[in-house]
């Protein structure tokens, strides 16, 4: 099922992130804009495989890639291997070029999410938000879209650190391991030993590729699922907290709000 919402805009006030249109479509058919666009754009895609034509260049566009096309540069895109389905944004902002320019964006880029559910999630409020038709809402998202291009800077920054050589054959395995093994109790020394390293060398490592120490990325990790088990289930903060990993709810309490700046009741309730 396809579908498109493009808010109501008379005025963007000079925001510095205005959603203009969202959609989504199961079955994604051809799109050719010979003179590019006048909107930012990101596109995600969810499922298949599909042909995207940028500036000239061919690309192909997977499952998990996410991709920011800029005004104005000649685009078309097509599904290859199918069902190719996809989410799209377009949005307008005060100083866009430049605000994107320092998040590194502007430039041409395959951002892959291993899971995509952080991004699915911000794009389902967008959706809900834009379908409300409510001349509120190019206030209302601009939360959400700063928060979506947020994440995409995150993980291109992952994604840049990951392409260098040096040390890749550890992080790679180091942060698999992370992921099926989070919501435990793991410890320094259990991922040290799974890759034959010393912690101290393992900590070093980590911290130079991801600019994070192992447990504040293990702690994110953490309350992304956090978040999507607030906004998802009517499970109870504390059986969240122990779902994620921490067995004392203040003290996941503590933790949540220490990246969020609310608390998991509050980050509930405003959703």
């Amino acid at each position: 099922m396809d579908i498109a919402e493009y808010p109501i805009v008379t005025d963007p006030c000079g925001l510095p992130f205005v959603l203009c249109g969202i959609g989504k479509s199961d079955r994604q058919q051809s799109v050719v804009h010979n003179d590019g666009s006048s909107f930012y754009q990101i596109l995600y895609a969810k499922n298949g495989v599909g042909r995207l034509i940028y500036n000239g260049f061919e690309y192909e566009i997977k499952a998990g890639d996410a991709v920011v096309l800029m005004p104005d540069v000649p685009y078309e895109y097509c599904e290859i291997e199918p069902p190719w389905e996809i989410c799209w944004i377009i949005f307008v902002g005060e100083s866009m070029d430049k605000t994107l320019g320092r998040m590194g964006l502007d430039s041409f880029a395959i951002i892959h999410f291993n899971n995509i559910f952080v991004i699915d999630e911000i794009f389902r409020r967008l959706l809900e938000k834009a379908e409300t038709k409510d001349a509120l809402t190019v206030f209302n998202a601009a939360p959400a879209l700063f928060a979506l291009i947020t994440e995409l800077f995150r993980q291109k920054q992952i994604d840049s650190k990951l392409t260098q050589k040096s040390d890749l054959t550890l992080i790679v395995p180091a942060l698999k391991y992370i992921e099926k093994h989070y919501k435990e109790q793991i410890t320094l020394d259990e991922i040290a030993e799974t890759l034959g390293i010393t912690p101290e060398h393992f900590c070093t490592v980590f911290k130079s590729k991801m600019q994070v120490r192992p447990f504040e990325y293990i702690a994110l990790m953490r309350i992304q699922e956090a978040k999507r088990l607030l906004t998802t289930t009517d499970m109870s903060i504390a059986e969240i907290g122990k779902a994620v990993g921490y067995a004392d709810k203040s003290y996941f309490g503590s933790v949540f709000k220490r990246y969020e700046r609310v608390s998991p009741s509050v980050f509930r309730g405003n959703f």
